[in-house]
């Protein structure tokens, strides 16, 4: 709205209509260069960082260590559970 008033004031609705025709160039052209440079961007990124990965834990650190415990813990809860939830419907089945 402010800039609608701005153009108005700045050259009538002929002045509204050039800055508006201009803002939709502008934001179509900065848009479609966008999309064109993205994939050669991403390359260049890809090429100076050397791994596709650029942050990993080594395998000693604490993190890690505590993530494939904690892994390890959740992926036996949920065998149990599977497990307990597959007797306990073929025992309500049974009788």
């Amino acid at each position: 709205m402010i800039l609608s008033s701005f153009c108005v004031t700045a050259g009538g609705h002929f002045g509204a209509v050039k800055y508006a025709v201009t803002f939709a160039a502008a934001g179509t052209a900065l848009d479609y260069a966008a999309l064109k440079l993205a994939p050669e961007w991403h390359a260049w990124k890809e090429q100076f960082s050397g791994k596709k990965d650029w942050f990993t834990l080594p395998e000693w650190s604490p993190i890690q260590v505590l993530d494939e415990e904690a892994l390890a813990k959740k992926k036996a809860r949920e065998e149990k559970l599977f497990a307990q939830r597959a007797l306990g419907k073929l025992d309500k089945e049974d009788p």
